[in-house]
């Protein structure tokens, strides 16, 4: 097999994906096929100076081709569009430049729509399987975080990924939820759906960025956060509960990443007074040192705004669950990871929106040392089982077998 693979970011860029594809890209190779990464010089943190890579590289045999896009030094929705628009246009010209190299072409659902849109057109006009691997569902995800409004450009983008998906021989997504999103959109992509959840994060190394980071204290219960801090995670009603246990010198939350979300989070956190007392603020941390972090924790946040579970799943769950650290997961009820967690007994579960009860649950669980320890128990056994990579490469076997 001769694949193409395409996302924005790439390593050695922060976003989990884009570790997890070089991950990927790997395996296929060590498989025997062929595989180029088609991405952007790193640009994800618009705040720092990111590192250039040569436009052309080899990670082993892997092969990497960066194109340029517009210099982002701020998070304006207008120049990020329009740097979609560019990525789009040069993957689409990229395919059609490998006159026919490819036997399959896949992408992600970053940037949305249109890469999609872009990526399984070429693919089409050369002749190649388009294998859609949905991060996300767009533009689903994008109302309930409040970042689209239904109405026209809400239709557009809902056909033309509509359109994408029913030219893809397969639709990669993370949970069952995703798929049940998918099928409740069009019922004719049932069949080319497959479940694939991401894997713990592979630690390849990170250039720079991090800092010294103090160890968890004796007596100390630490719950942790670690990944985007974004309009995604609803994280202020983890902040409401820190406040219904400001009063519990014990208990700490600490929030590791940064994210369009983090300023307004330290602003609240500051006028509550627990800022640097109970609650504590972490920049991007290399895969190692999160992990570290991870591991030390008590318990690991996994929190999402209302409804965002049906169209995207948090990755960092497995990462988590790789450390042995116990969940504490803020989502619906009904949804699969709230479920998994119930049944397999590897955290506390509260619905959005109910700080008390969150409190409420920490509170307990940090009085439980022994439930504690057998959670983390378990919390191993099941990454094992169903999360590492070695469990999840085996399914991308099985579906590109099928090419």
């Amino acid at each position: 097999m001769r694949a193409l693979v395409i996302h924005r970011y790439f390593w050695p860029d922060t976003p989990p994906y884009a570790s997890m594809l070089r991950r990927i890209g790997e395996h296929w190779i060590e498989g025997g096929h062929t595989v180029q990464v088609f991405s952007t010089q790193p640009s994800y943190k618009v705040e720092v100076d990111n590192e250039q890579r040569p436009k052309r590289e080899k990670l082993g045999e892997l092969e990497v081709v960066r194109c340029s896009l517009l210099k982002e030094k701020s998070r304006s929705g207008l120049l990020r569009a329009t740097n979609s628009l560019l990525f789009a246009i040069k993957v689409f010209l990229h395919i059609l430049g490998q006159r026919g190299r490819w036997d399959v072409v896949m992408c992600s659902t970053v940037p949305p729509v249109l890469v999609g849109m872009a990526s399984s057109l070429g693919a089409k006009l050369m002749g190649a399987k388009f294998i859609y691997h949905a991060m996300d569902i767009w533009p689903e995800v994008g109302t309930v975080a409040d970042q689209l409004k239904p109405g026209l450009v809400y239709r557009l983008m809902c056909w033309l990924d509509t359109r994408t998906c029913l030219r893809a021989s397969a639709i990669v997504c993370l949970s069952e939820d995703m798929r049940d999103s998918f099928i409740a959109r069009d019922s004719r992509l049932s069949n080319k759906i497959h479940v694939i959840n991401n894997f713990d994060l592979p630690d390849y190394a990170e250039p720079k960025n991090a800092v010294a980071v103090q160890p968890k204290m004796a007596g100390i219960f630490r719950v942790l956060f670690a990944g985007n801090v974004g309009r995604y995670q609803s994280l202020d009603t983890v902040l409401k509960a820190a406040e219904r246990l400001r009063d519990r010198t014990d208990i700490e939350f600490v929030f590791v990443g940064d994210g369009a979300a983090k300023a307004s989070l330290q602003v609240r956190a500051k006028e509550t007074g627990m800022l640097e007392k109970s609650v504590f603020f972490v920049s991007h941390q290399p895969v190692a040192v999160a992990k570290q972090m991870i591991a030390e924790a008590d318990l690991a946040l996994v929190s999402l705004a209302p409804e965002v579970i049906k169209y995207a799943y948090p990755s960092k769950t497995m990462t988590y669950l790789a450390m042995g650290s116990p969940l504490a997961v803020v989502v619906e009820l009904e949804s699969e990871l709230a479920r998994t967690v119930q049944q397999e007994r590897l955290g506390i579960v509260v619905g959005p929106g109910e700080p008390e009860k969150l409190a409420h649950a920490i509170a307990g669980l940090s009085e439980q040392p022994e439930e504690l320890a057998a959670m983390r128990i378990r919390c191993v056994e099941y990454s094992k089982l169903k999360a590492t990579p070695e469990v999840l490469l085996r399914e991308w076997d099985r579906l590109v077998e099928g090419f």
